[in-house]
């Protein structure tokens, strides 16, 4: 909603919901309500109060990092010369790789930041990581990046396979999900079925993993 009432033009709706949001992030659970001032900082043209919500996250190694630089709504900050700065900390460039006692190129350093920024625009707007079904190659067919190229990307470059990077986001999603409390009637085994997990095995493992906490933990918590 604020981000709705930025995007209008309504400076005072606008500001009366930032401080509703920045009230929001100061709770225990208030990890998503924060990731979302950095686009409202970002929607409202409050560039400097941005930038130093990236130097946190990075600091905080936010999981919501990626998924929020690389939002549309933060285009206005490539104007800005930080905005250079802060990527390739967040997206550090890892352009060779060995082959025996030689390293040669496979993506070059311009591609894969587009091809980078591709890929995450694509999981911000069209959020495919929710499809039980997703493969690293249809994902690769979806944002028109040969697998193998995607799969460096995601290996060499973010640091993470397919599925830990995908689960990841689906991770998130199912917070989100548990948090909504129009699915008060699911499951946690549904909740994680709509978050994109087809197996209950590998959904907990991976929540334990990134989170130190189980499904049920998490759930009591909230």
């Amino acid at each position: 909603i604020a981000l709705a009432y930025a995007l209008k033009g309504d400076d005072e709706k606008s500001s009366e919901y930032l401080s509703l949001l920045i009230d929001m992030a100061n709770e225990p659970n208030g990890f998503t309500a924060d990731s979302y001032l950095f686009l409202m900082y970002a929607a409202t043209q409050q560039y400097d109060k941005a930038f130093e919500w990236v130097e946190s996250a990075i600091k905080n190694k936010s999981a919501l990092l990626m998924l929020r630089f690389s939002d549309p709504v933060a285009n206005d900050l490539k104007k800005d010369p930080r905005f250079e700065t802060l990527m390739s900390q967040i997206f550090s460039v890892a352009s060779t790789i060995s082959t025996g006692n030689k390293k040669k190129t496979l993506i070059d350093a311009d591609t894969l930041i587009a091809y980078k920024n591709r890929l995450l625009s694509y999981l911000t707007e069209q959020k495919p990581y929710l499809e039980t079904n997703l493969t690293l190659r249809l994902l690769a067919d979806k944002i028109n990046i040969h697998p193998n190229q995607l799969s460096w990307l995601l290996n060499e470059d973010i640091g993470k396979n397919f599925n830990a990077f995908i689960n990841n986001y689906r991770i998130e999603a199912f917070k989100l999900n548990a948090q909504n409390p129009k699915n008060a009637h699911l499951t946690i085994e549904g909740l994680a079925h709509e978050s994109g997990f087809n197996s209950k095995t590998v959904f907990n493992t991976y929540f334990k993993k990134e989170t130190g906490l189980t499904p049920k933990q998490f759930i009591k918590q909230l």
